[in-house]
């Protein structure tokens, strides 16, 4: 039996330790596959099809697209070629019903709809009618608190009682479940900065292009774990221990001097509205380049979806279970921090266009040769 890394508490230290999982791959040991486009949905001069603010989106076995749309308060319904077909639930607290329609997963052929205002996770069949619902944590936060796909179940992650721990809760359509706790940060990557207002408020700036957490069931009680600083993925058993650490490498991205601007917006119209302000940490230093992890999620077949930065766009790595790379993936957007949903050869993003308005693009992924 081969040896496996001994479990340890910091995300860093964990992630040092990639000779202890397979074996480093080239870029040009992938086999590339091509994504192009199919339709989009939501784009200005669309008609009646607009979204106000798109949380989450799924794609069915039958290749329909869902679409949360959470300003509106709305599930809608899209055919395979992008025709609006109906809008599943309504708002309020009923059976049915939500107040915040917030992340979308299949539980089986069930379509399962966490709705922190309500506090609960609904349950719809494939036709729209309702089935049940569960409690559920009554926040949401980006990114972090959402349904975590891993097919036939999702997950939901339960904050704990810090910003840095926390655990995985399982959830099927038959209501049974189970958890698996999340691996806690020693502490915070130090990387950010807190300043003190004349009217002693506090406001916090990242660092613009710094590194951050990933953390996704990947499943059973597998996690994947990664550090956005370097292409190193462990995937970490259910006591902490690591099973095998992904790990390529691959050319890094250039920061471009527009990037830089708009990544310090927030923080330059902070000093010119509060001058006088005292912060902890002076101005942040430009990287060398962009983080090469900038997503993980989990598609229809179980595999491992990588998203990570390159110098001539967005690229995907699909790792099979057993954490073999499959193929890599061009010709896609980047994910905006929004899970992307995979059903069969299609793909589907949340975007915005010209306008800036929200969007769905559904894309085909035709697959490749290996590269010479």
């Amino acid at each position: 039996m081969p040896a496996r890394c001994q479990g340890i508490a910091a995300v860093a230290t964990l992630l040092a330790l990639a000779s202890c999982g397979s074996p480093k791959l080239s870029p040009d040991e992938t086999v590339e596959w091509q994504a192009h486009p199919i339709y989009e949905v939501g784009a200005a001069g669309a008609g009646s099809v607009e979204f106000g603010s798109v949380s989450s989106i799924l794609l069915g076995p039958d290749g329909a697209l869902y679409v949360v749309d959470q300003w509106k308060s709305a599930i809608s319904v899209f055919d395979t070629t992008g025709r609006f077909v109906r809008n599943i639930g309504r708002v309020g607290a009923g059976p049915g019903e939500y107040r915040d329609p917030y992340s979308i997963a299949w539980m089986g052929k069930s379509l399962a709809l966490l709705d922190p205002r309500n506090a609960r996770l609904g349950l719809f069949d494939s036709a729209g009618n309702w089935v049940t619902s569960w409690p559920a944590p009554g926040i949401s936060g980006g990114q972090v608190i959402r349904l975590y796909r891993t097919p036939p179940t999702a997950w939901l992650f339960a904050p704990g009682h810090d910003a840095f721990s926390g655990t995985f809760v399982q959830y099927s359509a038959t209501g049974s479940r189970a958890s698996t706790r999340v691996l806690t940060l020693d502490e915070p990557p130090s990387q950010g900065r807190r300043c003190v207002r004349p009217d002693s408020g506090t406001n916090y700036f990242s660092q613009p292009f710094g590194a951050t957490l990933l953390q996704i069931p990947a499943g059973g009680t597998i996690r994947a774990l990664a550090l956005t600083s370097a292409y190193r993925i462990a995937i970490v058993g259910a006591l902490g221990d690591t099973l095998r650490v992904i790990s390529r490498d691959t050319p890094l991205a250039p920061i471009t001097d527009s990037e830089w601007t708009a990544a310090n917006s927030d923080w330059v119209k902070f000093r010119q509205e509060w001058p006088t302000a005292t912060c902890d940490v002076g101005e942040f230093s430009r990287p060398s380049a962009k983080p090469p992890l900038v997503h993980l999620f989990i598609d229809d077949v179980g595999r491992l979806w990588v998203e990570r930065a390159t110098p001539t766009g967005p690229r995907y790595d699909i790792f099979s279970t057993t954490g073999i790379l499959v193929a890599t993936v061009t010709g896609l957007p980047s994910s905006e921090g929004i899970d992307p949903t995979v059903a069969g050869d299609r793909i589907a993003f949340v975007g915005h266009d010209s306008t800036d308005n929200p969007m769905v693009r559904v894309y085909r992924v035709a697959t490749g040769v290996q590269k010479q």
